[in-house]
């Protein structure tokens, strides 16, 4: 079994045009034509992070180009919520449990708040998973990825 966990950073791959986004798209179509081979998780924080990166990106001048004019801004927010409410194709994951090792991560890593949630998150999903499974943190956080390295957790970085 494959596992993709999705930062917000990849998350939003999917609904904007960004570089990565055709490599974040392969990736969940992987998961969606065999969920029995591949998988990509998000946990709970990824909704509200992509809501404010979508509505951010609207606000800049280039919006139209990424695909997130201010009239598509609210079909794509739709569509996020329903297909992380849904559960395709996204498998979400809680961050319950996790605040305190997201706490941990913060000091030795240095990392913002929602980011030591996310690699907590991901790092309680990898435990969880099927043992001798392939799991990455797909991310395009520089930051968040080397601490993800550091934490021995495989990284993909789309862009």
């Amino acid at each position: 079994m494959r596992y993709y966990f999705f930062d917000t950073s990849a998350f939003v791959k999917d609904y904007a045009y960004e570089p990565g986004s055709r490599r974040v798209e392969d990736m969940i179509r992987s998961a969606a034509a065999d969920p029995d081979a591949c998988s990509v998780i998000v946990c709970e924080l990824v909704l509200p992070e992509a809501f404010s990166a979508l509505v951010g990106i609207t606000e800049k001048p280039d919006a139209a180009r990424r695909g997130l004019s201010r009239l598509s801004l609210h079909r794509a927010l739709s569509d996020m919520r329903a297909d992380v409410l849904s559960g395709r194709p996204y498998a979400m994951v809680s961050v319950g449990g996790t605040m305190e090792r997201a706490a941990d991560l913060v000091l030795g890593h240095r990392l913002k708040v929602g980011d030591s949630i996310q690699l907590a998150a991901a790092l309680a999903a990898r435990n969880a998973s099927t043992p001798g499974s392939e799991f990455y943190l797909a991310s395009a956080d520089a930051r968040l990825n080397a601490a993800a390295e550091r934490e021995a957790l495989p990284v993909i970085d789309p862009t």
